[in-house]
């Protein structure tokens, strides 16, 4: 395996589960520069035992979009990862303190949607005067069937 295929491949933790902290990790190496060009920064609050069984290779391209995103339209920003568990669903929070303006990224969030739809998941935005404060991003913590 190369490249992100090989990434992922990392973040076994046993046959079945994943570590979201390490995929949360990669997918916000992956947008580093573009967060140090804008003068923002990543901090990743999930949990390092944080397992999910959903599908990580989906997962990871939603979350490196998602990121793009977010960091793209920021602008000397603390951007907050944070993941919790209800049940089976898991809610992944990419929260901006700085907010950005919510027609900017529109269309990018409707792609992620598409995206998150193919493991069951959803997109949500939380915006005050049209300004985003927050991503959520869920999805059922098991394997879907493809």
């Amino acid at each position: 395996a190369h490249g992100l295929a090989a990434r992922v491949d990392e973040v076994h933790h046993g046959d079945a589960t994943a570590c979201l902290h390490h995929l949360v990790n990669m997918a916000a190496g992956s947008v580093r520069s573009i967060a140090v060009n804008r003068h923002s920064f990543i901090i990743n609050e999930v949990s390092p035992e944080f397992q999910i069984e959903t599908n990580e290779s989906i997962l990871i391209i939603i979350l490196n979009q998602l990121l793009g995103t977010v960091v793209g339209n920021s602008n000397q920003s603390c951007i907050r990862i944070e993941a919790k568990e209800y049940d089976d669903v898991i809610f992944l929070t990419v929260k901006d303190n700085s907010s950005f303006a919510s027609g900017t990224v529109a269309p990018d969030i409707d792609a992620i949607k598409t995206l998150a739809r193919k493991m069951n998941g959803t997109i949500s935005i939380s915006n005050t005067d049209n300004k985003i404060n927050s991503v959520l991003l869920s999805f059922p913590n098991f394997k879907v069937a493809a």
